[in-house]
């Protein structure tokens, strides 16, 4: 609930900045996943073109098949492994972030969804669905597998340059 003055409680301002850093965190994971499948394309600039409208869960499917290319070698389960984790993430990530409630407090509740009828005219549609508080912990860590996923990008980047199938720019690595 918000304060007498109208800021939010500090309750909330707390689940809101970890949704922000979920946020955060997914948007250079979204990052990654272009560069990665951009850098087979032996001219990146052509690369980021070709992925530049694909929604993440289309680049982790392009990333799943470019990962079975035999040159490619362990990099390349390496590569299918991280895109299958990227996959998990988002998909937690959505949970958080898509959910109707994701601020509300746990009670049943009804939605309003609309149906197009085949005579062109909108139906609503009522919906009874489980509303659930997201819990600040719950979204922290999705964000940190997010950010590990972030992380780890850069040593298998490095790796697929190395496999001479890959040439997007390498990357800077921290110990």
């Amino acid at each position: 609930m918000d304060s007498p003055d109208g800021a939010p409680s500090p309750e909330l301002s707390t689940r809101i900045f970890a949704i922000g850093k979920l946020v955060y965190s997914f948007t250079l994971m979204e990052h990654v996943a272009r560069n990665l499948t951009s850098g087979f394309c032996e001219d990146t600039d052509v690369g980021l073109v070709l992925v530049a409208d694909l929604n993440f869960s289309l680049l982790v499917s392009k990333l799943k098949v470019l990962a079975t290319i035999p040159e490619l070698g362990d990099t390349g389960s390496d590569l299918g492994a991280w895109a299958v984790r990227a996959d998990i993430a988002s998909q937690a990530r959505n949970a958080i972030i898509h959910q109707p409630s994701g601020l509300l407090e746990g009670r049943t509740g009804s939605l309003q969804t609309v149906r197009q009828s085949t005579k062109g005219r909108k139906i609503y549609v009522p919906k009874v669905v489980q509303l659930r508080v997201v819990e600040v912990p719950e979204i922290e860590a999705v964000a940190a597998e997010i950010s590990d996923l972030v992380m780890t990008a850069a040593p298998l980047i490095n790796s697929l340059i190395a496999t001479g199938h890959w040439w997007g720019p390498p990357v800077a690595t921290t110990s």
